[in-house]
C-alpha cells in the first residue's frame, strides 16, 4: 500500500491521535511524499550495528528512496510472523 504523508496524517487523526505540527505547516512537496507500507521481508530487517536480523509484521519506507532505510511497524515478531510475548 502506498500512502502520502497527508493521507497518513488523516489516518492518524481518524484513529484519535493528536498530530503535530498543525495542518498546513508542511511544505507541499513533503506532504505529498509517498510512503510504502508492506509486509516485512521473510529474512527480516538487518541492523548493521548489531549484525542482527529483526522481524516485524509490517514495515514502511520512502517509496522513491527505499535505500534510505525502513521503519518497523508494530512489535517485533518471531521469524515465523507470530508475536513474541
Amino acid at each position: 500500500m502506498i500512502l502520502t504523508v497527508t493521507e497518513i496524517r488523516h489516518l492518524a487523526m481518524f484513529a484519535g491521535l493528536i498530530v503535530s505540527p498543525p495542518a498546513g505547516t508542511f511544505a507541499e512537496d513533503e506532504s505529498e511524499e509517498k510512503i510504502t507500507v508492506s509486509r516485512c521481508p521473510k529474512g527480516g530487517l538487518f541492523d548493521e550495528e548489531t549484525k542482527t536480523y529483526y522481524h516485524y509484521k509490517h514495515i514502511a519506507y520512502l517509496t522513491e528512496y527505499p535505500e534510505e532505510g525502513m521503519c518497523p511497524l508494530g512489535p517485533e515478531v518471531k521469524p515465523d510472523g507470530k508475536e513474541t510475548k
